[in-house]
């Protein structure tokens, strides 16, 4: 199973009336991560008068936040989020931080300036598939590493390891629809 996302972070910039309104978009794979970035926008964009975001993360309880932060309701935050609703992407933060010109734009004026600008930040980037992924841990000693390493490859499954003195720590990228083989790894291991 997949997912579509950003590859990387990317920006955009409009001018309405005055008003110049930069979109920041980034690929995010946790709350925190979103929190984080936000929190960081807060700190280096203090010339904002507004900073709307949208973010959604899939999972087996996907999350889908967005927040106007002071403009009026469903002018902003919310425009932004129909956005990543209608690409259709995940794994997603948009912010946006309007520097405000004097001149009020009125409820639809913000929402097609919000939501434009989400939109360029978009095509300034490119959209990926990725595949859904959890990622699982195993400890194995050194004589049944390449049996382990051995069924990674064979079932073209993405790991990484990490030798101590008298273990090797595997950390596997276990696609969704191969979770069933995790149970015949941790035999081998």
């Amino acid at each position: 199973m997949f997912y579509k996302t950003i590859l990387r972070p990317s920006s955009a910039k409009l001018s309405e009336k005055k008003s110049i309104f930069t979109a920041y978009a980034f690929p995010i794979n946790s709350e925190d991560e979103a929190k984080q970035l936000l929190a960081d926008a807060k700190k280096n964009h203090k010339e904002a008068a507004h900073l709307p975001f949208a973010y959604r993360l899939r999972g087996k309880l996907p999350i889908e936040r967005w927040n106007d932060n002071g403009e009026p309701s469903k002018t902003a935050g919310f425009p932004v989020h129909k956005v990543l609703e209608q690409k259709e992407v995940t794994n997603i933060l948009i912010y946006v931080v309007r520097v405000y010109g004097g001149v009020k734009l009125g409820p639809a004026g913000l929402m097609r300036a919000f939501s434009t600008v989400a939109q360029m930040a978009l095509e300034d980037n490119e959209i990926v598939e990725r595949e859904i992924t959890s990622e699982k841990i195993i400890e194995t000693d050194i004589y049944h590493f390449s049996l382990v390493e051995a069924f990674l490859k064979q079932n073209q499954i993405k790991y990484k390891s990490d030798f101590d003195s008298q273990k090797v720590i595997v950390t596997i990228e276990l696609p969704e629809e191969k979770e069933d083989l995790f149970e015949e790894l941790s035999r081998l291991a």
